[in-house]
């Protein structure tokens, strides 16, 4: 039987974890005068507050620190990194709530957008001082960043010149395929411009797939596809395209570090489980514990 209580608790459950930053308010108004908890830290999805909870920054690497997360279902219209900076916008403008913000620190991705002009949420430069960015494009390119790859491969017990060639492959491999990623990257960005213009093209998950035994991609006529109509759609207008060169450069110079991280990191898990290496992704979260994970504060543009 389900009381009025229990209906009233789903409710509020429900209300809580909703993706759009009322959601997100919400919960931080619900938990800011618990006294188990002295900082609180906003989040793109679980997945980063788990990152985060066990690496070595320190207001975050304690129990007194709450994490609230965007999650994962979200809206179009409220994306992860979007809930959590209209939730400081939201928060900092709240007569009730500001005091409080010096308690908080609000973590977004960098993306491909270091100063977060495209998100299209309006934050003074005071507010901005909250936010902090990864260095790379997310928390998974601190796995791959030269003061923390040894911890990885020291764990894995590889030689320097197994580690070498691992990274050597990793990166010859992405900047195969960097004409695409950057055109995904500024069509990505510019969504609410592109997405009712640009023709229809595979999706991300099935273009990349992995055949590791010839380092390429196990659909490259797929791949090529992709690439071709996102090129010939960005070379039609000349703000993108000049955006399209300048993301290019950038991640070619460093594809480990700015590429799409969800993608690298897939790509070094599944290439572990090529070699026949016995590990689990939460083997790997654990490192990060000796991995040096530092965080920046947003360009001012």
């Amino acid at each position: 039987m389900i009381t009025l209580g229990d209906s009233l608790k789903n409710i509020f459950q429900d209300a809580i974890s909703c993706q759009e930053p009322s959601g997100l308010v919400m919960e931080f108004n619900v938990y800011r005068t618990d006294p188990r908890f002295r900082y609180f830290a906003f989040v793109e999805a679980a997945d980063d507050a788990k990152f985060y909870s066990n690496s070595n920054v320190d207001r975050l690497k304690n129990s007194y620190c709450k994490f609230i997360s965007a999650g994962q279902n979200v809206s179009d219209l409220y994306k992860g990194k979007k809930a959590v900076l209209d939730a400081l916008k939201r928060i900092s403008e709240d007569k009730v709530l500001s005091p409080e913000v010096k308690k908080c620190m609000f973590i977004v991705d960098r993306d491909y957008d270091d100063s977060l002009k495209h998100t299209g949420v309006k934050l003074s430069a005071e507010q901005r001082h909250n936010i902090k960015i990864t260095q790379g494009y997310s928390f998974e390119n601190y796995y791959f960043q030269k003061q923390n790859i040894d911890t990885i491969f020291s764990y894995l017990k590889y030689s320097e010149d197994k580690q070498q060639k691992i990274l050597g492959e990793m990166q010859s491999f992405f900047l195969q395929y960097i004409d695409y990623f950057a055109a995904k990257g500024i069509v990505s960005m510019n969504y609410e411009f592109t997405r009712n213009s640009l023709p229809v093209i595979p999706e991300h998950e099935q273009i990349f797939k992995y055949d590791f035994k010839n380092g390429v991609l196990v659909d490259e006529k797929k791949y090529k596809k992709a690439k071709n109509i996102l090129l010939s759609y960005l070379q039609k207008n000349t703000l993108l395209w000049k955006e399209y060169g300048k993301l290019r450069a950038r991640l070619a110079a460093d594809p480990l570090c700015y590429l799409r991280g969800h993608d690298v990191y897939n790509y070094f898990y599944n290439y572990l489980q090529y070699q026949g290496e016995d590990v689990v992704k939460s083997d790997l979260l654990k490192l990060c514990k000796k991995m040096n994970v530092q965080l920046e504060n947003v360009v001012l543009k």
